[in-house]
């Protein structure tokens, strides 16, 4: 037996009936782009930090 998406939407809690009014999953759209969009600047933040890190390293061993 199968069970189709909407079963395994319910098995995790997920909220079921708003999924099922947004049929065109706008919603779940949207949260995916704040998503990335998060991921992007953690991972813009931590390169930008392991730069200066590198940069400030460099000036000391130049001093």
């Amino acid at each position: 037996m199968q069970a189709g998406p909407v079963t395994l939407l319910a098995r995790f809690q997920f909220p079921v009936r708003r999924f099922r009014r947004d049929r065109r999953g706008a919603a779940l759209l949207g949260w995916a782009l704040v998503g990335a969009l998060i991921a992007g600047l953690v991972a813009w933040t931590v390169d930008l930090a392991e730069r200066e890190s590198r940069s400030h390293a460099t000036a000391q061993a130049a001093w």
